[in-house]
């Protein structure tokens, strides 16, 4: 009876709270969830916004002691933090490489035709829904033409549904409209209103401005009459829900003439009565200010930047803000450019923005997805296992034609921030802290190091129980870990009594800590959008999600392997036969650079210094017959530009004219190297045991000098699921028994991955893919593939293709019609398909052969 009292206790509090707010909203000295008191006047009264950062309260003045009996408790501020020695890092989410998830692929998307065809989520909405089991995503579908709905069991691949509002499409409000956003309310009592949407439509009319309209629904798919509308407002307002207060949120565009695009901050209790009272309840709240990024384009640079959008969701702790940053629209035909930064605020009204960097950026890359106007979507993120998966629209460069889509980027969970030390020890001290569970959980990164926690009185006298040198040190990387002593100790015994936490921190990452009331890891705090194995919007369950999202991932994992079947577009094209090729995909082109030729009936070789294009895999156009760069150099698109890399730096704005940027690689010409672009970085690895990478082809930093894959030689290398990737290859040394080719090395069918490029995971010692060296890797349809290569053992060429979802289930793609054996292709992912050209089948030849699947990727760099 006392562990359900205690397990119950906060909720009872914070319910409490609730129902007084609710009978008597003029009540002042409202405290929160988190001890922050709210001062008599709330909303605040902001008289004029500025490009001043907005000043937090509860920063300057924090509660004596914090609650943190909600959530997770995240360091994305100095909120509970009384002193440290560890140093914050900020992080942001990692586009999936096969990028957008959801793209315009249906007729009534290429509305109207004069304009751009569309299926992105312009705020909208995508959510877990726990009663069916799947991922929902609302979206716009055909450029302001209507509101469809698409759905998915893994939240990456997603099928359209046939349904009866406008028949044979998936569309489900046959309404012209502006933003939107779709709110899964699972505490609603009326299963009538389950579902809500806020629509914002232009008005074309004389009298202008926008209509905006509430709709219910029990489904998310019939969505009958408005049940409120209001002539209030801006094109792109939106609306959230703060649990915490229990309050409805009306985020609405305004336009004041000192700081241009900003927001005006609407609460209410019900939503349909604050539509109708917008004007009375409505309080000027927040903007872009003179911190936020301004557009790198030089003809741009100078004009101030605006708040386009702002989506917001609770989670864990805290309100979590998607601020969608205008930075200057450069006029048809391109695009404008928006990229979402975050914010958090702990009063769902103060926001604290203290990263400006991108969290969602756009891509300078020509053909990309995302080439301007990225923005965020309603609900904010998706609980996903170990990851928050957050949507965002993206349009790609020309205005009129280019497709507006919607892409998925994945952040660690709880990973904003992380509060860090190298190899000198750190610590972390919180102030009081006042709490009614049991048991004390971190998620953080330890590998290669420690983390200890000792418990603290006020005073700030150590609990012996609960000491540092009795924790048990935790030295692995997991975002749900329990923190346990050398005695059995139920941190129960100190409920409702002002402690503090020190963390002792060693060549790690603390990313997040809470209390649970079990040893489930249940952390009472809210999860957004919410996610598999979540019953409610909190988190009741810990432990429980983890393994509903696994069985998630490995249902998409073990899908059976794609099928379809290789084309040959060209048997002898251009270009002569050749090996060791390099590949990049620029300005909607596939490019071939350099090669290896041994000239036919003897044992002579020599190499092909030459580059050419194509935009269709058949007709191929000689760009250059003697390139500047290195021979065999690395290509890789990056930036705008094309790079070349090996022991020297050129880089290239058209692909014909060519300039060093660096003499000198501290690498060198190491021979069977591969270049990748992950992380906002190219880096270079598989020609030796270290792995080095840099942000601009000149300054070079070597990430690990020993990974733990050794002098690999030959291996395939991609970036892909937010991770780097080494598979096969060799290392020096004869392997025993001898292997039958080269009999001085050892080959491989191992996988790696790594999260940074220092620490390395080796998710299989032997893939069910025989041994091999000089084999090549593409990241295709949403999997990644490993194509051809020597086998070593047995001193023969490979046919196979091979392809996986997570790195651990591999399965071999069957085709009726296949290339001959070969090593040291060319592959490509181009135009929808994934290509692979030239190559040594003992001769080298010059033919190209396409792969066409149904969900095949955008055009981008294979590798």
């Amino acid at each position: 009876m006392q562990c359900s009292f205690h397990r119950e206790l906060p909720v009872m509090i914070i319910r409490a709270a609730i129902i007084i707010a609710a009978i008597c909203p003029s009540l002042a000295a409202e405290t929160l969830y988190n001890g922050i008191v709210l001062p008599d006047e709330w909303p605040p009264q902001i008289k004029e916004l500025s490009r001043e950062p907005m000043p937090v309260p509860y920063l300057e003045n924090r509660p004596e002691v914090v609650p943190i009996d909600v959530g997770r408790q995240l360091f994305v501020d100095d909120f509970l933090i009384e002193e440290t020695t560890l140093t914050r890092s900020w992080h942001t989410p990692q586009y999936r490489p096969d990028c957008p998830v959801l793209r315009p692929d249906q007729p009534w998307e290429h509305k109207p035709a004069d304009n751009r065809p569309c299926a992105m989520v312009f705020s909208d909405g995508v959510w877990y829904d726990p009663a069916a089991g799947l991922f929902k995503m609302w979206y716009m579908g055909g450029y302001c033409t209507s509101t469809c709905f698409a759905t998915s069991k893994d939240g990456i691949h997603w099928s359209k549904p046939s349904l009866d509002v406008v028949p044979g499409t998936n569309v489900v409000l046959d309404k012209a409209r502006d933003s939107n956003t779709v709110w899964l309310d699972l505490k609603e009592s009326n299963p009538a209103r389950r579902y809500k949407m806020f629509i914002v439509t232009q008005r074309r009319d004389e009298k202008g401005g926008v209509d905006m309209a509430l709709f219910y629904s029990a489904d998310g798919i019939h969505w009958g009459t408005p049940v409120a509308t209001s002539w209030a407002g801006g094109d792109r307002s939106t609306i959230f829900f703060n649990p915490f207060r229990n309050k409805w949120v009306y985020s609405t565009r305004i336009n004041p003439a000192t700081v241009g695009r900003a927001r005006l901050y609407a609460e209410c209790t019900d939503l349909a009565d604050g539509l109708t009272r917008m004007d009375e309840i409505g309080r000027n709240w927040t903007c872009a200010d003179r911190l936020d990024p301004r557009n790198p384009n030089e003809a741009l640079k100078d004009v101030k930047p605006q708040l386009y959008a702002l989506d917001a969701v609770a989670y864990e702790s805290l309100i979590l803000g998607l601020f969608s940053i205008w930075q200057g629209d450069p006029g048809r035909p391109d695009e404008k450019r928006n990229e979402v930064l975050l914010g958090f605020s702990r009063d769902g009204f103060h926001w604290s923005r203290p990263d400006r960097r991108p969290f969602a950026a756009v891509s300078e890359t020509e053909s990309a997805w995302n080439w301007g106007n990225v923005q965020s979507a309603g609900g904010g993120c998706l609980v996903v296992g170990d990851h928050l998966y957050f949507y965002v629209s993206g349009r790609g460069r020309k205005r009129a034609t280019d497709a507006a889509s919607t892409g998925l980027a994945i952040l660690r969970r709880d990973g904003f921030a992380s509060m860090d030390a190298k190899e000198t020890s750190g610590t972390l001290t919180t102030r009081p802290l006042r709490f009614y569970g049991s048991h004390l959980f971190v998620n953080a990164d330890a590998r290669g190091g420690e983390l200890r926690v000792e418990v603290l009185d006020r005073n700030g006298e150590v609990y012996p129980a609960l000491s540092r040198g009795l924790c048990m040190p935790i030295t692995t990387n997991g975002t749900i870990q329990r923190v346990r002593w050398m005695e059995p100790v139920d941190l129960s015994a100190l409920a409702g009594k002002p402690v503090r936490f020190r963390f002792h921190l060693t060549r790690g990452k603390l990313y997040s800590f809470w209390i649970s009331y079990d040893e489930s890891g249940a952390s009472n705090g809210y999860v957004a959008a919410g996610g598999p194995g979540y019953t409610e919007s909190r988190d009741t369950v810990g432990q429980a999600a983890y393994k509903a999202a696994d069985a998630v991932a490995t249902q998409a994992a073990t899908r059976p392997a794609p099928s379809g079947e290789w084309t040959c577009v060209a048997l002898h094209a251009a270009f002569s036969p050749r090996d060791t090729a390099e590949d990049f995909v620029f300005d909607e082109k596939m490019w071939i650079s350099n090669g290896w030729r041994s000239k036919r009936g003897t044992k002579d070789s020599f190499f092909t210094p030459d580059l050419w294009s194509s935009s269709d895999g058949v007709n191929w156009t000689l760009i250059t017959d003697k390139t500047p760069y290195d021979p065999y150099s690395e290509m890789v698109v990056f930036e705008g530009k094309v790079w070349a890399i090996k022991a020297s730096v050129w880089n290239s704005a058209d692909g014909v004219q060519w300039h060093k940027v660096l003499d000198k690689t501290p690498f060198g010409g190491r021979g069977y190297g591969e270049a990748v672009v992950f992380k906002d970085r190219i880096w270079q690895l598989g020609s030796g045991a270290d792995v080095w990478s840099t942000a601009d082809g000149v300054n070079w930093t070597c990430a690990v000098e020993k990974a733990p894959f050794g002098p690999r030689m030959g291996s395939a290398v991609a970036a892909y699921d937010g991770k780097l990737w080494l598979m096969a290859g060799n290392t020096p040394g004869a392997n025993d028994p001898v292997e039958k080719g080269y009999k001085d090395v050892t080959t491989h069918n191992d996988v790696w991955c790594s999260e940074d490029g220092a620490r390395w995971t080796r998710v299989l010692e032997h893939a069910p893919w025989p041994p091999r060296q000089w084999c090549v890797a593409a990241v295709y349809a949403g999997r990644l593939w490993l194509i051809g290569g020597y086998h070593n053992v047995g001193a023969n060429n490979l046919e196979d293709v091979w392809t996986t979802a997570d790195g651990r289930d591999w399965r071999q793609f069957e085709s009726d019609v296949r290339f001959a054996p070969r090593h040291e292709v060319t592959p490509y992912v181009f135009d929808g398909s994934l290509w692979v050209v030239a190559g040594n089948t003992w001769p080298v030849v010059n033919d190209v052969w396409r792969l066409t699947l149904p969900d095949g990727a955008p055009a981008r760099d294979a590798r």
